[in-house]
């Protein structure tokens, strides 16, 4: 099977072979033991990064979350989604200030 490559904005190329199993979990560690040169890892506050002695080179691509709900859900359990929905809303904003519910 071919390669994948993204070319980042700085330049660097990433090739991803297809049908290839990639590590999952604590990825931060996989510098250190020799497993890789980079990683591409979703990060927010980038304190586990630091934590691990890496620092963001580029920043791909942005994503984000959002929160799904059934429709028979949200007419049964309407109460209980709203209490999440405010618990989310009041979390503190991330470095970007952004909230979890934007």
């Amino acid at each position: 099977m071919a390669d994948v490559t993204v070319i980042g904005s700085e330049g660097i190329a990433i090739a991803l072979p297809k049908g290839r199993l990639f590590p999952t979990g604590s990825i931060e560690l996989a510098p250190a033991m020799g497993l890789a040169e980079r990683i591409v890892d979703l990060a927010d506050s980038g304190r586990t990064l630091r934590e691990n002695g890496l620092v963001e080179v580029e920043e791909i691509l942005q994503s984000s979350a959002r929160l799904i709900v059934n429709r028979v859900s949200l007419k049964t359990r309407y109460g209980a989604i709203q209490t999440l929905i405010e618990s989310l809303r009041s979390q503190k904003p991330d470095r970007r200030g952004r909230t979890a519910c934007g």
